[in-house]
């Protein structure tokens, strides 16, 4: 069954595939294994790992990157002969995922202009392996840059690469191009950052690289480090910030979300079930990142939607108590994805799953 999956990958030269099915052969932990080996990636680079981070350090190469803007589900690192830098994207690090993606990434690799789309970029440039550009995904790799560049000595004085959309030519059902991101980026980063997305149609040239690995295995995935909650609050704070939607900080919040496939089938009703119920309904898609930040830290429950707005707990007083409502189609994901924040946070999280994809109410009222 392996072997003619990956026989059917069709632009993957056929040493690639022979290694390949050696490897699944025997589990896909080795196939993951096997995957860097592969000769479509580059071999540029030093691994290194310092703390938690695994990180590939590339020094006075020539580096090119494709970024979001191109709308190719791309955005990938390659060197001078279009061979992948590993740490690019998940799917390059995941079996599984890389026998859906392999053969689209390298038709559409083989089509990038290169070498007269180019925007040179001086400096010492770090970058952490992306997986999608929703909220949660940027977030997760946002906290890890900023924490990386702080405490890594190969990392002093370099410069964070993010890319994430500022228009709204990729928006769709579960993304938004949203005034928050930009905040993040300036609340972790200050100027010490770029957003290879507004570059616009051309590729990123750069010669100085660290790409931090971000598996799901990886000991950073999903550690939102405290350190980074902290530097955004105070800046927050130095600002003297004024809400614009709050007279008085909400001791009771609801995290709620944009319409979504994702979402539980009684969704208004909650909310509204909530909202006489003495809750603040918010939704970070719709406030300012500031009122946001403030409304979570002073807030002694919490309940919100299992999925990316879960990372809004990095807010959060130790000891709050937080409702998690999770959704048919979360159900087979465990909380342990998140334990790194609910014990570093020191929070008392409960969890609610929909039943036929809906939330008792009678339920959630014993709980808040």
């Amino acid at each position: 069954m392996i072997e003619n999956i990956i026989n059917k990958i069709t632009r993957l030269p056929k040493s690639d595939k022979i290694k390949l099915i050696s490897a699944a052969s025997e589990s896909f932990e080795a196939a993951d294994l096997c995957l860097p080996t592969l000769s479509i990636f580059s071999k540029i680079g030093l691994r290194k790992t310092y703390l938690n981070y695994e990180y590939t350090e590339i020094i006075d190469k020539n580096i090119f990157y494709i970024s979001n803007f191109h709308k190719t589900d791309l955005s990938l690192f390659v060197d001078s002969d279009k061979k992948i830098i590993f740490d690019s994207r998940y799917f390059t690090s995941h079996f599984s995922h890389f026998v859906d993606y392999i053969d689209l990434i390298l038709e559409r690799l083989e089509s990038v202009d290169i070498k007269n789309n180019l925007k040179p970029i001086d400096g010492h440039y770090v970058s952490m392996q992306k997986w999608f550009i929703s909220y949660g995904h940027f977030k997760d790799e946002a906290y890890s840059l900023g924490h990386f560049l702080n405490v890594c000595p190969d990392a002093h004085g370099w410069v964070a690469l993010l890319d994430y959309p500022t228009d709204d030519r990729l928006n769709y059902q579960s993304f938004q191009a949203n005034e928050n991101y930009k905040k993040i980026e300036k609340y972790i980063f200050g100027d010490k950052s770029i957003n290879a997305y507004d570059i616009g149609e051309n590729i990123v040239h750069l010669k100085n690289l660290i790409i931090v690995n971000n598996k799901i295995n990886s000991k950073a995935f999903h550690s939102f480090p405290q350190y980074i909650s902290q530097k955004i609050r105070a800046n927050i704070f130095e600002l003297n910030y004024k809400s614009t939607i709050f007279e008085y900080l909400p001791a009771h919040v609801m995290i709620t979300r944009s319409n979504s496939y994702r979402d539980i089938g009684n969704k208004p009703e909650i909310e509204n079930f909530l909202s006489l119920s003495g809750f603040f309904v918010l939704n970070p898609e719709n406030v300012s990142y500031e009122d946001l930040v403030l409304a979570v830290r002073s807030a002694s429950v919490v309940v919100m939607f299992y999925g990316s707005a879960m990372t809004n707990m990095v807010y959060l007083q130790p000891n709050t108590r937080v409702i998690i409502l999770k959704s048919a189609s979360y159900m087979h994901e465990s909380l342990d994805l998140w334990q790194k924040v609910i014990s570093t946070y020191n929070l008392n999280i409960i969890e609610l799953p929909a039943v036929d994809n809906h939330i008792d109410q009678g339920a959630l009222m014993k709980l808040i």
